[in-house]
């Protein structure tokens, strides 16, 4: 079941790609005079507050078990802190 895209859709690809695109941008100005692990890090501190800030907001619950924190745990070194770090460092 397709259907044709809307002009919110392509407002929300525009805003998204602004987005991720001036990350780029602040990464280029910010490591003049911070390091790749600072910058890394004040992305993911910024992200996961505002995570948290939602997760609260629509009250949501966290998963529960070891099994799914491990998964978290290995999602996070893999998908987030290594690429984070390497962006900034290249």
């Amino acid at each position: 079941m397709s259907r044709l895209p809307s002009r919110n859709d392509y407002i929300v690809l525009f805003a998204l790609g602004a987005l991720w695109g001036s990350s780029f941008g602040a990464i280029k100005i910010a490591l003049d005079g911070v390091t790749p692990l600072t910058v890394m890090s004040s992305r993911i501190l910024l992200a996961g507050a505002a995570l948290l800030l939602l997760t609260l907001v629509r009250k949501t619950k966290l998963p529960r078990g070891k099994q799914n924190w491990i998964k978290i745990f290995w999602m996070t070194i893999f998908g987030t802190l290594i690429p984070f770090y390497l962006i900034p460092w290249g």
